[in-house]
């Protein structure tokens, strides 16, 4: 990789996350609150109509997802409630 390139190989999907403990109010814009109160309408609403990342809390941290595809990316949040 090289200076934030982002590349895919066959039969994998480019996701990038960004993790922030101290996140601030700039970075708090757009968050759809807790992890557990996430729903599939709500992620995939967001990233096919509004934006191509999606922004949520997880105890602490707030979780900022870059997917490549909306299904994949629910998928992935869901096994993590």
């Amino acid at each position: 990789m090289r200076n934030h390139d982002y590349y895919d190989a066959t039969g994998y999907t480019t996701m990038h996350w960004c993790i922030l403990g101290e996140p601030d109010i700039y970075d708090l814009d757009g968050c759809l609150g807790d992890i557990h109160s996430l729903t599939k309408e709500q992620v995939i609403n967001i990233l096919t109509r509004e934006d191509n990342k999606i922004k949520f809390r997880q105890d602490d941290l707030l979780i900022i997802v870059y997917p490549s595809n909306a299904e994949e990316a629910w998928e992935l949040i869901e096994s993590l409630q």
